[in-house]
């Protein structure tokens, strides 16, 4: 701003400018006007527009961006309200409700962008991935097109499984930026989520294809920025993974070895570092240096999903390695104490930080790359449990078969309503059988979600997974060991054949209301099926039957209706 008459300097005379005007005393004599024009100068700043001689001229140039360690290091670098910084550190649990009502209060448009960002990311540490897309349409203009909400956006609407969503919001920010790590790492995850949906369903062509297509954004995430060896430690999961096994990998190996030796050397290591040289060592056959890597990841924990999502890595490592004939049990041990750090994080979530330094915002809001993880200053409120919840439902129906009951298409579909209903229940605990299909997709859904779970095998677990597991096409076999990993087993050990599986609903049933009456709760059941009973020897509805004689709640989700079609309402039969 400047009054008219005045002479600017050389350097800045080319640069937008407002005048005001003055009278001969010096007294303004436009007031109302200059403060209209301020006012509204200020109300367009909210929607900018290119300011830049040079990207005015080189339109397809890409606009400098800080992409590394963003969310890592976002909070490190705000200077914020402490009222609210408070209250998101304190409410920063697994529960969506206390963010709710921090964001009802707020206008989002003009509140400080340093809370707004910190209140998305705080959606992510409480995997309230829709709070998440929900924000991002409150937002400035400025603040939803920066490349931290842009990315992190495309990462929550994977976790929504609305991945061609999160794939355009991606892709796009690549044509319009270049490639990062960062976002080709999310990219990557993206694609590998597709592929695991589609090996799931049976779908080998789709499920080869996007491998193919994570493989290639994770490397193309590497060769955009050697320091970050975060994508390329995923591709060569993945290439250990394909069939056969891609010999790209002998190559990449002691590239990303030395790049994450070198990150770890000039810089404070963090989980990831710790993490990622974990992996590589596995990778490599390594036990002495994986053990080691272990040892120092365990203590830089800051968040349980950190240790779970290494595990689940690992854990596709270890089977196809299995497959091959290799040694594994190493590698198990590993991702057995993975987890069990993730279930100590879960119940002790204090970390000691030291606190956050205090600086401009404006010099920091070119960071805005990398999602953070959160100093918990506050212990997580008590609360009434919720229901156990108990299962059973159909197994994916088998190739060829010519009665539909579930198909592998639906697989998906039915993955979703499970996660949905779970975020709206929250279970005390989960208990079910482990066979392919229904009983995997709610045990996976409940261990992305913390969820305390029970399994009950009517036989020994290798025969199981024979007879009721990996009969069926999907790769099911994972998920069955991984739900073996993370849930409390009890093997039961009952007559083979109908008699068995008939025997095994009701010992479900009992050992739920056995938890529920431990945890003073309730019991609801949860039927996965047809809607339809093929005849007195079919078992989801004999449980169904068995659930509706002890009065339970009731909810069903159905294998063959459309992807927009509700899960059903609870039906309490003791008030019918």
């Amino acid at each position: 701003m400047s009054c008219r008459g005045m002479r600017l300097p050389f350097d800045i005379a080319s640069l937008y400018l407002m005048r005001y005007a003055l009278d001969a005393s010096g007294s303004p004599t436009t007031v109302e006007a200059d403060r209209d024009a301020v006012r509204s100068r200020l109300v367009a700043c909210k929607n900018p527009v290119e300011d830049s001689p040079l990207f005015q001229l080189l339109t397809d140039w890409p606009r400098p961006d800080i992409t590394r360690l963003k969310t890592d290091t976002f909070r490190e670098s705000m200077d914020y309200s402490q009222k609210y910084k408070a209250r998101l550190a304190a409410d920063r649990d697994k529960r969506p409700e206390p963010l709710s009502q921090i964001e009802s209060e707020l206008d989002i448009p003009t509140t400080d962008p340093a809370i707004v960002i910190d209140l998305f990311l705080s959606h992510r540490a409480a995997e309230n991935w829709s709070g998440m897309v929900d924000l991002v349409s409150k937002m400035s203009f400025l603040l939803a097109r920066s490349v931290l909400v842009r990315e992190q956006t495309g990462s929550a609407l994977n976790r929504l499984a609305r991945r061609k969503e999160g794939e355009e919001v991606l892709l796009k920010l690549i044509e319009e930026r270049g490639p990062s790590s960062e976002t080709n790492g999310i990219l990557g995850r993206v694609y590998k989520d597709s592929w695991k949906d589609n090996r799931r369903s049976g779908n080998a062509t789709a499920a080869i294809r996007y491998l193919r297509k994570a493989i290639s954004a994770y490397v193309q995430g590497f060769e955009a920025d050697w320091r970050d060896a975060y994508p390329d430690v995923n591709t060569l999961t993945l290439m250990e993974i394909n069939e056969p096994l891609d010999p790209r990998q002998a190559e990449l190996l002691p590239v990303v070895h030395y790049s994450v030796k070198r990150r770890r050397a000039t810089k404070r290591p963090d989980y990831w570092d710790h993490a990622a040289l974990l992996e590589l060592a596995v990778l490599d056959k390594d036990r002495p240096q994986a053990e080691s890597a272990l040892a120092d990841a365990i203590p830089a924990i800051r968040e349980s999903w950190e240790p779970r999502s290494t595990a689940n890595n690992l854990g596709m490592i270890r089977e196809k390695r299995s497959e091959r004939g290799g040694d594994v049990d190493w590698i198990l041990k590993i991702e057995t104490s993975l987890e069990q750090a993730a279930r100590a994080k879960d119940i002790h979530p204090l970390i000691s930080e030291p606190p956050l330094d205090r600086r401009n915002f404006i010099s920091s809001l070119a960071a805005f790359t990398l999602t953070g993880l959160w100093p918990l200053t506050a212990a997580k409120e008590k609360k009434a449990p919720g229901p156990v919840l108990v299962e059973a439902g159909r197994r994916v129906d088998p190739p060829g078969a010519t009665v539909h009951r579930f198909p592998p298409q639906n697989v998906a579909n039915v993955q979703k309503k499970i996660e949905e209903l779970l975020r709206t229940q929250m279970p005390a605990a989960i208990v079910s059988s482990a066979a392919c299909g229904a009983d995997l997709l709610l045990l996976e859904a409940a261990n992305n979600l913390h969820l305390p779970c029970y399994v009950l095998l009517p036989s020994e677990p290798e025969e199981f997974r024979q007879s009721s597991v990996t009969d069926r096409p999907g790769g099911w076999g994972k998920l069955y060991t991984q739900a073996l990993h993370t849930s409390k087993v009890e093997i039961l050990k009952l007559p083979k054949g109908q008699q068995g599986y008939l025997e095994t609903n009701i010992r479900l049933l009992d050992r739920a209301q056995a938890l529920a009456e431990q945890e003073h709760t309730s019991v609801n059941a949860l039927v996965v099926w047809n809607r339809e009973s093929r005849g007195p020897d079919d078992v989801t509805a004999h449980f169904l039957e068995q659930a509706k004689l002890r009065k339970l709640m009731i909810f069903e989700i159905s294998t063959l209706e459309p992807p927009n079609h509700e899960t059903s309402i609870g039906r309490n039969y003791e008030q019918r």
